[in-house]
């Protein structure tokens, strides 16, 4: 660890840095940093932000099948099943 030393050539131990090197001509630390940056950050970001689309895409397209189910009264019953179960999953995530 680097530390500070005085004019004397005594080292102050209090004033030791714990951190990333960055003054290294061995740039694995940059390596390290932008894949642990990739990993915890963008990756999870990324996958929420695709996640909360596909909700959202969803609630639009409820409100369609809602217009759908009370639209007529030709629909099969298990269509009319199948979309009201939906709707009732929709529901959950509002």
């Amino acid at each position: 660890m680097p530390v500070f030393e005085l004019e004397d050539g005594e080292q102050i131990m209090e004033s030791a840095w714990c951190g990333f090197p960055f003054n290294d001509p061995n740039r694995k630390w940059e390596t390290l940093m932008l894949c642990s940056t990739f990993l915890f950050f963008v990756v999870p970001r990324t996958l929420i932000t695709v996640l909360y689309f596909r909700i959202s895409l969803t609630l639009y397209r409820a409100r369609n099948l809602y217009r759908i189910d009370t639209a007529g009264e030709e629909r099969s019953d298990r269509y009319r099943a199948r979309i009201r179960s939906r709707m009732v999953v929709i529901k959950m995530l509002c």
